[in-house]
């Protein structure tokens, strides 16, 4: 297996990593012992919207020890963990089955480092994303 790992560390976090099932690019994140990336490797045979599927899932800097943090019907966008290493800051999509690919219901959440405890900070008709930490954890910014 080709394995190949970029990491530009304050000028822009880019990724380049290939393995099987996934491509990592900007839309990951590293906590200092594991890389959290977004990724579409589970999607089902034939599946029409394959958005649905996106998942979130840790791995080590070596691109051992794969894991999938989340299983929900929301597709999670541009993980990003928070500066203590305890959370992780996320926008996310509502997919339910009928789901309208052009709908904006983008939204902002936080969750545990383990995927657990999603909690929306936005709720709203309008496209809420690219958030990030500040410094210190304490507040962030995002586009809205």
């Amino acid at each position: 297996m080709k394995k190949k790992l970029y990491w530009v560390k304050g000028i822009s976090l880019t990724f380049v990593f290939f393995l099987a099932g996934c491509f990592l690019r900007d839309n990951s994140d590293f906590n200092g012992f594991k890389i959290i990336f977004e990724s579409s490797r589970d999607v089902p045979q034939g599946a029409t919207f394959p958005q649905k599927y996106i998942e979130l899932y840790t791995m080590n800097p070596d691109g051992s020890n794969v894991m999938r943090i989340t299983n929900n019907q929301y597709w999670e966008h541009k993980p990003q963990v928070s500066p203590d290493g305890t959370k992780i800051l996320v926008t996310i999509h509502y997919l339910p089955e009928n789901v309208d690919e052009t709908d904006p219901g983008w939204e902002i959440a936080v969750m545990n480092i383990d995927g657990t405890g999603l909690t929306k900070l936005t709720d709203n008709e309008y496209f809420d994303g690219n958030a990030r930490w500040n410094e210190d954890g304490t507040k962030i910014v995002y586009v809205s």
